[in-house]
């Protein structure tokens, strides 16, 4: 949910919520406005010959979610599987996706001026990153959820030789 705050000299800002959540040991953000819903991690069906983030798909009440695992696209080389595990599902580019995440930490409220630019870094990550923002004494990765997307449909498309 999106409110404004009008300030005295009629400047508006914005508070936009974030899901907060762990991968790793590296906090990231993802708007709220996308996400469906959280649930518990589950094991999805394998899908052949898939990229290496595309863990499977899920059967949600009738929908088939398909879950990526983004641990090593973000440089987390072992993930260590634990009850706080989730999946979170978000609507993009007109279809459910599911992240496998370590952990939902909370639901953060900032304001515009609390998110910095990302910085300008020569990693192929920094294409999906809107911004960077504190949260408590955490630093949080704001992602671009559809930047995201289109940079691993595209990945997928050179790796995998397919025809989009």
């Amino acid at each position: 949910m999106d409110t404004t705050c009008r300030l005295e000299q009629g400047e508006i800002i914005v508070n936009e919520q974030f899901v907060v959540f762990r991968i790793g040991t590296e906090n990231y953000g993802i708007n709220i406005r996308q996400v469906l819903e959280i649930i518990r991690e589950t094991t999805p069906t394998t899908i052949p010959m898939a990229p290496p983030y595309v863990k499977g798909v899920i059967d949600l009440r009738g929908d088939i979610v398909t879950v990526i695992e983004l641990h090593g696209s973000l440089g987390v080389v072992e993930r260590k599987v634990t009850d706080d595990a989730r999946i979170i599902v978000l609507e993009a580019e007109q279809q459910k996706i599911g992240i496998v995440v370590d952990a939902v930490i909370e639901v953060a409220s900032l304001t515009d001026d609390k998110i910095q630019p990302p910085p300008k870094t020569t990693g192929v990550l920094s294409e999906f990153v809107e911004g960077i923002a504190k949260i408590g004494e955490e630093m949080t990765v704001l992602i671009s959820l559809s930047r995201l997307l289109r940079k691993l449909e595209f990945q997928s498309c050179e790796t995998h030789e397919k025809t989009c």
